[in-house]
């Protein structure tokens, strides 16, 4: 469903995105010298790697609802899904 206001998502994914790249590194400083350190930064890698791929999936959206708006005559205004 688009947001009601324009461009709300992309300041947003750049935001978590930041977040989860602060999170990789803390923890990767964390982990360095744990004997399982390698295996729980694969886990945590899988898991920022899900959430990357939200993330992409909320862009891809994000553009497409950009895209629609252009030629609409008002571009904070979502496009007619008829058409």
């Amino acid at each position: 469903m688009p947001s009601r206001r324009p461009c709300s998502g992309s300041g947003r994914a750049t935001r978590r995105t930041d977040r989860a790249t602060t999170e990789i590194v803390r923890h990767g400083e964390e982990l360095r010298d744990a004997p399982d350190g390698a295996e729980a930064l694969y886990a945590l890698f899988e898991e920022r790697i899900r959430v990357v791929d939200e993330r992409v999936a909320e862009l891809a959206a994000l553009r497409s609802d950009l895209t629609s708006r252009m030629g609409t005559g008002c571009p904070l205004r979502a496009a007619d899904p008829a058409g």
